[in-house]
């Protein structure tokens, strides 16, 4: 008796420890977030397709939420998402819509901002600071004529070409790229200096511009000087010697 007992309760153990793991691993695919404390918003997009309930919230990189549901008002997508109450978002943050993976999923991206005022519970982010998803279908379309366009024999050649150009040159490549990276960086650290100068060359630009008649009466006074004295060759000449 003691034994089955003994054996029932092993059983019981067994059967609890699966239960847990099974709920643990139903909870990781699902990527739910039991007993967060979080708090609900809502953000307006102009076009939210493929954003559904159990999509991720993220913020640099990281999950602080979930999509807890997506529907129309008046036109306009309404996704309502929770975050976790230790992450406050200012006033002005924007959210976005990214792909997930290839098979269509998404998930919101929150682009911090940098209001003093923060966004409360139940607030409703406008379309004015959300992005929606890049269309790839829409991309294709417009690239299409410019990919049939592309001959691939013309473009494996021009690669074989480029292979065979840096093959063996690749220090070279790496040190040209090291002191674009270097000119650029001294471009940026002066770039007042070369807007004063652009600015100035403009300037300069606009004076011959309103002196155009001016420098043309003169290209024309020259050119008659230059006439005069090609028809006086021989005087010039004679006065020059004399």
């Amino acid at each position: 008796m003691k034994i089955a007992k003994a054996k029932l309760l092993k059983v019981l153990a067994f059967s609890v420890v699966c239960i847990i793991f099974t709920v643990l691993l139903g909870v990781k695919l699902a990527n739910s977030r039991l007993f967060a404390d979080t708090y609900d918003l809502q953000a307006a997009f102009t076009d939210a397709t493929g954003v559904v309930a159990g999509d991720a919230v993220k913020l640099a990189g990281v999950d602080v939420g979930r999509v807890t549901a997506a529907e129309i008002k008046d036109g306009v997508a309404i996704v309502t998402f929770n975050v976790d109450k230790s992450l406050q978002l200012a006033k002005d943050s924007v959210i976005g819509i990214r792909w997930r993976n290839v098979v269509g999923q998404r998930f919101l991206y929150v682009y911090p901002g940098d209001d003093d005022e923060q966004l409360a519970e139940n607030d409703v982010i406008p379309t004015s600071q959300t992005e929606d998803v890049a269309d790839i279908g829409e991309f294709l379309n417009r690239a299409g004529p410019i990919l049939k366009a592309i001959d691939p024999e013309q473009a494996n050649a021009f690669l074989d070409a480029m292979n065979t150009a840096l093959e063996g040159n690749e220090g070279d490549v790496r040190n040209l790229i090291d002191q674009g990276a270097i000119l650029a960086k001294e471009l940026g650290a002066n770039d007042q200096e070369i807007e004063s100068l652009l600015v100035n060359a403009d300037k300069i630009m606009n004076a011959f511009a309103n002196q155009d008649d001016a420098i043309r009466q003169i290209i024309d006074d020259l050119d008659t000087v230059g006439g005069m004295l090609a028809r006086r060759t021989n005087e010039v000449n004679s006065l020059v010697t004399d």
